[in-house]
């Protein structure tokens, strides 16, 4: 928790301020969550957020958190794979090597789409730009299975493939 709270302080000194910021796991998630409780940042209206791990206190929090859940039982098997693989070879790999982990993103109330045109008004509007923002349930459209291609945001890889649950 306190890693997301830091990283909310740090966002907040940003002259271009992010509009959704993604968690390496729900409880930074909720760091985040809980700053932006304490400098008035409204979530999702003023700055939506997702966590990864989908722990049981994610659909607790208010907002519920949006999520991405994954298998912890094929993430084992897939390092345990990766393990035996390794220690199998007769000389060291220096290839890299991937391996895929299916997840789902759960969409709550943590996250919404942002607008265009922002509402300016409170210190919280005008610092994060808020206005009007579509909510998980106005997200009908989106396709139920997408391929996502995820950026690194500096070395860190979010997810490859996600499907809308």
């Amino acid at each position: 928790m306190d890693g997301g709270m830091r990283a909310l302080v740090e966002f907040n000194s940003l002259s271009n301020r992010p509009t959704a910021v993604l968690c390496s796991n729900d409880m930074t998630a909720i760091g985040v969550m809980r700053e932006a409780y304490d400098q008035d940042i409204k979530i999702p209206n003023d700055l939506s957020v997702i966590g990864f791990d989908d722990i049981r206190l994610a659909e607790l929090t208010i907002p519920p958190l949006t999520t991405v859940q994954m298998s912890q039982m094929e993430l084992a098997k897939i390092a345990f794979h990766a393990l035996l693989t390794e220690v199998q070879r007769e000389s060291p790999s220096h290839e890299r090597s991937e391996y895929e982990l299916n997840t789902n993103l759960v969409l709550r109330r943590s996250t919404a789409l942002a607008s265009l045109e922002g509402t300016r008004g409170s210190p919280a509007k005008e610092a994060w730009g808020s206005g009007s923002r579509k909510t998980p349930a106005d997200l009908s459209s989106l396709r139920k299975n997408s391929d996502v291609d995820a950026q690194p945001l500096e070395g860190h890889l979010i997810s490859k493939n996600s499907r809308h649950r």
